[in-house]
């Protein structure tokens, strides 16, 4: 079967069912686009993990020098369209990040982040 892998559910789920979905299948990489489609992704092997780690410890580190900013691995995002993708790397200004209810940082962050 080729990858990516796209099935859409009869509804849509709700914020929470995709939590508990993902939750529930964990090897599953996949994202979610604006009309609702679940787009299962091909897993990524050690070379692409290594190239993402660096990536993170880089944005990290000049994170924390800045002091500004908040680092983010394979983070889950509801961008303005609805949509939700999963980052390798992600950087997001405290300021847009500490605007978020606990529950919005517990769950899928509604926010396009800085720098994906």
């Amino acid at each position: 079967m080729p990858l990516p892998l796209r099935f859409r559910p009869e509804r849509a789920m709700t914020d929470d069912e995709l939590l508990r979905f993902c939750a529930a299948n964990e090897g599953l990489r996949g994202e979610r686009n604006q009309t609702g489609e679940f787009i299962v992704s091909t897993p990524t092997g050690a070379q692409s993990v290594g190239r993402n780690s660096d990536i993170n410890i880089d944005l990290g580190m000049w994170a924390s020098g800045d002091g500004r900013s908040k680092v983010f691995d394979s983070s889950r995002f509801i961008l303005p369209d609805g949509s939700e993708r999963s980052a390798d790397a992600a950087w997001i200004l405290y300021t847009r990040w500490n605007a978020l209810s606990r529950d919005q940082k517990c769950g899928f962050a509604p926010l396009c982040p800085t720098l994906l």
